[in-house]
């Protein structure tokens, strides 16, 4: 059977500036970060379980000055058998394959999104915000399910990432696209019942408009005068005014076109100058260190570590430089492919506001012949009839449509039956009387506790969202479960231990689990797990070292380049 799951095997932060770096290596079991009970707070546990998803295309609740594109996440990761990497610096992202070669570098998380999906195999098209249409999804809500943030467990509420109000009301269409019955086909059926509704609505817009013609002119035709050469005038005046504003619309965005090309060029010739300069720099590096020579006047150095350090800064300052000018780039890319869509259609419009002004301007003797009352209400009878009976057929393909749709309504029934039956016994097993059975009837209803009991039934509701997909959708990629501190609270040492138990004995289907926690003793639980326990015994806010920035360096310069 197919390793269907996503593994993450390290993730690596910079802060290129202060040239400070780390790096955390994970098995694809469970792994625990944890720090001493005493004084382990503010070392960085969050951070690193914020910057897993966060490099992967989500937003988390990072600290602002990290998110002032200051740091640079690197995750290497594992789909299927096969490997990646990904860096996130600010907007930008750059996906690589198992060779280290350049997948896609973009700022937008849609297109991000399309080839994460086709690497996952999974997707997550949800209803536009102002549309009626299924649009494709960013990346963190196909990873919603799988990410607890300490700071914002709300019961129910999926609050683990930020930048979610793409979509409104989302929460139930996303949960049954990760169970599996709103599936492709569910898309397709939705999407045909949207475009066929729509369709209907505007062929009886179309049957009202030529309704109230056809009772004008019944009500008109004593008082017809066909030879209406003024009104014929004034719409050809009409046009050319529209035609006129069109083709000055149509300069401005050429001449905008132009300076965005010429702009494009700038940053490519910048961006080869930038190398150009760093393989310069790299040479004289070289040439300092074997030669011992200074690379300006030939003279010879006894001491060549001023040098050096000069020359390092410059190839440090080259990078940020580089990775500065990719960002433009893309930007400038993106405006000139908007531009040109926006060319295009001024430039269609253009086309056919001529063949009108030259059809008016030829044709008006005939135009005006034909505009007899009893010819236009022959042939406006002709075209109700006509729209009639598309109407009727739409109606009969949208009829059939939803008997199919009904079918996934049963689906829905028995997710919504297994959902309780699942929560019931949680809630019994932790004790949580307040959550009430109405609560946990339907997945999209809220349930939420307080106090203590908050963080409890977040994790069990977390938890059973899972077993869900697992049960619904078993083919569906297996996400990392991440738990950033899921004991944070005002647990008591029994409550603790308990949901740990619970954490361990749920965690299913081999899925990779990272979990950060406090004061963690293996000894403290009776399973048979295997669990990689990472230390973190840095000084608080002291995570990022500059020894692992040069062990890492090159790696990071690699991706920087390509």
């Amino acid at each position: 059977m197919k390793d269907n799951r996503l593994i993450i095997k390290n993730v690596q932060l910079f802060l290129t500036a202060e040239k400070k770096a780390k790096k955390i290596e994970f098995t694809d079991g469970v792994n625990i970060l944890t720090s001493n009970q005493r004084n382990g707070n503010k070392v960085g546990k969050s951070l690193i379980l914020k910057s897993i998803y966060h490099a992967l295309g989500a937003e988390s609740h990072l600290d602002k000055v990290l998110l002032l594109e200051k740091m640079v996440f690197i995750v290497q990761f594992n789909v299927s058998g096969v490997n990646y990497s990904i860096l996130r610096s600010g907007s930008l992202f750059k996906l690589f394959d198992a060779e280290n070669e350049l997948i896609v570098a973009t700022e937008s998380a849609s297109k991000l999104a399309k080839i994460l999906y086709d690497i996952y195999g999974f997707s997550v098209y949800l209803p536009s915000r102002n549309e009626k249409k299924l649009e494709i999804a960013p990346p963190a809500f196909a990873y919603m399910l799988n990410y607890i943030d300490q700071d914002h467990m709300h019961g129910s509420s999926f609050d683990s990432f930020r930048n979610l109000s793409q979509f409104t009301n989302y929460k139930e269409n996303l949960l049954y696209c990760h169970f599996g019955l709103f599936d492709q086909n569910f898309f397709e059926l939705t999407t045909n019942k949207d475009k066929l509704s729509e369709e209907l609505r505007n062929k009886n817009d179309e049957l009202n408009v030529i309704g109230n013609m056809l009772d004008k002119i019944k009500k008109d035709i004593p008082k017809a005068v066909p030879e209406n050469v003024e009104t014929l005038r004034i719409e050809l005046n009409r046009r050319e005014d529209e035609y006129r504003k069109i083709y000055s619309n149509l300069k401005k965005i050429k001449d905008k076109l132009i300076r965005l090309r010429n702009s494009h060029a700038e940053i490519l010739f910048s961006l080869e100058n930038v190398k150009y300069h760093k393989r310069i720099e790299d040479s004289d590096l070289r040439k300092i260190m074997k030669e011992h020579t200074c690379p300006l006047c030939r003279q010879d150095l006894h001491d060549t570590l001023e040098i050096r350090v000069i020359k390092n800064i410059n190839l440090e300052d080259l990078s940020q430089t580089s990775l500065d000018l990719q960002k433009v780039l893309l930007k400038t890319e993106k405006d000139i492919e908007k531009e040109e869509e926006t060319y295009y259609k001024y430039s269609n419009k253009l086309k056919e506001y001529k063949k009108i002004l030259r059809g008016s301007v030829k044709n008006q003797d005939e135009i005006i012949k034909m505009q007899g009352y009893s010819d236009l209400q022959a042939k406006l009878n002709q075209e109700w009839s006509a729209e009639h009976n598309k109407v009727l057929i739409l109606k009969d393909r949208i009829k059939f449509i939803n008997e199919q749709l009904d079918e996934f309504k049963k689906k829905k029934s028995k997710v919504n039956a297994s959902y309780y039956q699942s929560m019931k016994q949680d809630i019994i097993k932790f004790g949580l009387e307040e959550i009430t059975d109405k609560s946990i009837q339907n997945i999209r209803n809220v349930v939420s506790a307080t106090g203590s009991n908050t963080s409890v039934i977040t994790i069990v509701w977390y938890f059973n969202l899972l077993k869900l997909k697992n049960e619904f959708n078993p083919e569906a990629i297996k996400f990392p479960i991440i738990l950033d501190s899921p004991n944070h609270g005002e647990l008591d040492d029994e409550k603790k231990g308990k949901l740990f138990e619970y954490l361990f004995n749920n965690i299913m289907d081999n899925s990779q689990c990272i979990i950060s926690t406090l004061g963690f003793k293996r000894s403290n639980f009776d399973n048979d797990l295997e669990l990689n326990i990472i230390n973190l015994d840095n000084p608080s806010y002291q995570l990022l070292t500059p020894i692992e920035y040069e062990e890492n360096r090159e790696f990071l310069e690699l991706l920087i380049e390509k």
